[in-house]
Parts: structure tokens; C-alpha cells; sequence
């Protein structure tokens, strides 16, 4: 997140404006900033910065009710994936429903 620019060596961009790869999301924002102000500290402290972002899959995080959720992530396809599992046999176990199959879970 560090500038490219060697005229603004100690400026830094997360969120949105930041052209890290990762998907426009809080999480991946959250993550950017943690990892910015590590480098600024390093930087602060007389070293290079070296922290860098691991880019994961963007996904869905959906909340049911109070306590409960949901999370989707897309396949990672730099890493050749093509489907992910969700483990949604689970996800209906956990809410109350009984599995007998995998094909049990799906419309």
C-alpha cells in the first residue's frame, strides 16, 4: 500500500483508493491498514517496511439473526480452483434441518 512513487516515499494508500488487487470491502480495508501502519512503523523505527497482503478470494459474509451467519467466498482461481465448499451439509445441520445427503441440501 506503500506509494510506487519514489518522490512520495512515505505515503501510503488502504481502502477503496489503495490498488492493492483485493476486492473494494471493509475487510480487505481493515486488513490494508493493519499492514500500513506496521510499515509505518517500521519506517518510523529507521527500517524497511515489509509487511505485504496476502489477496484472498472476495466473498459474502451474510448474518441470520443475532447469532448466526453465513459466509461465501468466491473460488480461488489463481490457485485453480473452480468450486468452493461451503460446507453447507453443515450449515443445515446447524440450523435445525436433517441431512441425509448432500443432495439434501440443495435446491
Amino acid at each position: 500500500m506503500q506509494f510506487q512513487d519514489p518522490r512520495y516515499p512515505h505515503l501510503f494508500a488502504v481502502g477503496d483508493i489503495a490498488d492493492s488487487g483485493a476486492h473494494k470491502a471493509a475487510q480487505p480495508g481493515m486488513m490494508q491498514a493493519v499492514i500500513a501502519g506496521r510499515n509505518i512503523a517500521r519506517l518510523i523505527e529507521g527500517h524497511q517496511p515489509t509487511g505485504k497482503m496476502n489477496i484472498a478470494p472476495s466473498g459474502i459474509h451474510l448474518i441470520l439473526g443475532l447469532t448466526r451467519s453465513v459466509v461465501f467466498r468466491n473460488p480461488d482461481t489463481a490457485a485453480g480452483e473452480t468450486e468452493t465448499d461451503m460446507g453447507i451439509e453443515g450449515i443445515w445441520t446447524r440450523l435445525g434441518a436433517v441431512v441425509n445427503s448432500s443432495q439434501d441440501c440443495h435446491l
